[in-house]
Order: structure tokens, then sequence, then C-alpha cells
């Protein structure tokens, strides 16, 4: 079977249209930039209470165990 001009015209546009496609997607991924400044997220406070002297934790349980000072509702 013969394949003739038209049909492998149709194609070739078609394969052309699929490559663009797929080629803009790629091409439109934004930059991402970071943050010029850092943020501090460590946990200084829990009720006013300072949780860390000396670096280590300020609280301790019976056992000498440091813990958190979390109050549950």
């Amino acid at each position: 079977m013969k394949v003739d001009l038209y049909t492998k015209a149709v194609f070739t546009v078609i394969a052309l249209c699929l490559v663009y496609m797929v080629a803009k997607d790629i091409s439109s991924v934004p930059t991402a930039h970071a943050q010029q400044n850092m943020v501090n997220v460590n946990i200084q406070r829990i009720g006013g209470e300072q949780i860390f002297r000396d670096g280590e934790i300020n609280h301790f349980d019976e056992d000498k165990r440091p813990y958190l000072p979390v109050k549950m509702r």
C-alpha cells in the first residue's frame, strides 16, 4: 500500500504541532528565586516561657529528661 503525498503532509503537520505543544510547555517553567533574608523558625518561647538556655532545653521532668512545656486544651 502506497501512502500518498497528502497523507504524509497531514501526518507531518500533526507531528510538528505535537512537538510545538510539548516544547512550549517545557520552556514556560518560571525560574525560582530564593529570599534574600533568612527567617528564624526556631521555637524560642512557649506561653512566654523561654524553653532553651545555653542551647539546651530549660525544662526537665522528675527523671531529668528534657521536655517542651505544652498545655493541652
